[in-house]
């Protein structure tokens, strides 16, 4: 081979138009196909134009693996989202040749695959509902109806959930994740009084953003009850001041009594002095001209002897 073959040879190299194939390098958005680089359908849809080249050169690859330039295959500005498949790939001539997918299907990155793929199907007698719809770029998410979870980890199929017992409540992303009944211990500061297929835990009511005053803490199955400032401040009054008026109750039932039996101990101790007792009775004159009543013998018989009539009895006994 002569000098100007050689260099010939050198100067496509340079150029970027022929490189044996052991040595051909691609940006990581191009593939290789038949010894060129093709460029790989795009996800997304772009306003600017599409870059049209068999295969990048040796400088610009370096100045783009440096960091000095971005690559031309990365646009500037999306003006609509539409992911792309693949119809042909590149030849000396053109570049690779995309198309918009179809109704119902999808392509989420860079690829040279020919077909996109379909959207999930939430089917409907599975116990599936939408969650977010597709689009061309992103599937579509399927969900359990309300009541139901997820049966496994891919979530084909739903199963209803059994209800949450008191002090515990549904969680909803359990619903999605897990194969057991999505219930869970309600956290402090929350509670759950009913027993319920969907109803989450819910928050302690806050007594101060309403003014009010925690009468009694909540539970996990019950809230918080809640009561007027003023209300309490009289349940805390009431009591004392109810303890206070019997002390003073009782102080001054203790000072009466203890009183008046100081005022009754003089009168004892004087009215029990001897010689001045009131039991003490006294012989009078009616009581010293009573004459003793005496029984005498009337035929031996005993006869009572009344008042006047003793110097009668005398004179018969006489005779």
């Amino acid at each position: 081979m002569n000098r100007l073959g050689l260099l010939g040879l050198l100067c496509a190299a340079l150029l970027g138009c022929w490189e044996p194939g052991g040595a051909l390098t691609c940006f990581d958005k191009q593939y290789i196909y038949k010894g060129r680089c093709c460029n790989r359908c795009r996800p997304e849809q772009y306003s600017s134009p599409s870059i049209h080249s068999c295969q990048p050169s040796p400088v610009l690859l370096a100045q783009v693996l440096s960091g000095e330039r971005e690559s031309p295959l990365v646009p500037s500005s999306p003006a609509s989202v539409a992911g792309e498949k693949l119809v042909s790939e590149c030849n000396k001539t053109e570049d690779s040749v995309c198309a918009p997918c179809e109704s119902g299907h999808y392509q989420p990155s860079w690829t040279k695959e020919k077909h996109c793929a379909p959207h999930d199907i939430c089917e409907v007698n599975a116990g599936l509902i939408v969650k977010i719809h597709g689009n061309a770029t992103h599937n579509k998410v399927c969900q359990c109806q309300p009541g139901t979870h997820c049966s496994d980890t891919s979530c084909q199929t739903c199963v209803e959930n059994q209800p949450c017992q008191l002090g515990s409540g549904f969680v909803a992303a359990k619903a999605m994740d897990r194969m057991s009944s999505p219930c869970e211990p309600c956290a402090e500061g929350t509670f759950s009084n009913v027993s319920s297929k969907t109803e989450p835990c819910h928050p302690w009511t806050s007594c101060e953003e309403k003014g009010l005053v925690v009468k009694m803490k909540g539970t996990n199955s019950s809230d918080v009850i809640c009561e007027s400032s003023r209300r309490s401040s009289l349940s805390v009054l009431i009591p004392i001041t109810a303890a206070v008026v019997t002390c003073l109750v009782g102080v001054c039932i203790y000072c009466l009594v203890h009183t008046d039996f100081r005022r009754r101990v003089p009168k004892e101790i004087e009215a029990g002095e001897p010689g001045e007792n009131p039991d003490t009775q006294q012989p009078t004159e009616q009581d010293e001209n009573v004459l003793p009543v005496q029984e005498t013998l009337l035929r031996g018989q005993p006869v009572a002897q009344e008042d006047g009539k003793e110097s009668r009895i005398s004179e018969q006994e006489m005779l």
